[in-house]
């Protein structure tokens, strides 16, 4: 457990400390981080950007990759959840990033356009009334974000990824249907 707590962002301590985080979070939370940075070529934080905080704050943030961003946010967003499902948000996302490298993956630049257009006129409409279509293009974009911003399209696929992605595909699909 003490290689895994080591993968924790220490920002994640006193949630730890107060037992807001059972084992299975925690552990799911170091995969999570594990899976991310393997993907993110791009920091979170860069730097340049880190090395202005610890200049004003004199310390670096706990927080500079994006599995220190996802890590963090996840745990801080629905620590609540049952164990199931917070297992459930921390796959989606792992599911998220790897159909971004997918998706993105060789488009061209009219098609990354066509996305930012289609959220533009979206995000006018409150997303309470968002049609699936709507709901879908916003999720698009959002993918569309994480590939650009953690530089995914520098990314691929390990083989254990496209298998766990498949069957993930499949039991979402047999959910769904």
């Amino acid at each position: 457990m003490s290689e895994i707590l080591e993968g924790i962002n220490p920002e994640l301590n006193d949630m730890i400390r107060r037992g807001q985080l059972s084992g299975k979070k925690i552990t799911a939370l170091h995969n999570l981080r594990i899976i991310v940075d393997r993907y993110a070529v791009n920091d979170y934080v860069s730097e340049e950007e880190c090395s202005k905080l610890k200049d004003k704050y004199g310390a670096f943030p706990n927080v500079r990759s994006w599995g220190d961003y996802f890590q963090t946010e996840i745990a801080s967003r629905y620590f609540e959840y049952s164990d199931e499902e917070f297992l459930k948000i921390v796959s989606t996302v792992r599911f998220d990033i790897i159909a971004a490298v997918k998706i993105f993956s060789g488009k061209s630049h009219e098609f990354f356009e066509q996305i930012e257009l289609d959220a533009v006129s979206i995000m006018a409409i409150d997303s309470e009334i968002w049609t699936d279509d709507q709901a879908e293009k916003a999720h698009l974009n959002i993918l569309m974000r994480y590939y650009i911003e953690m530089g995914l399209e520098k990314s691929e696929i390990p083989a254990e990824d496209e298998e766990w992605f498949l069957i993930f595909s499949e039991n979402a699909s047999v959910k769904a249907g």
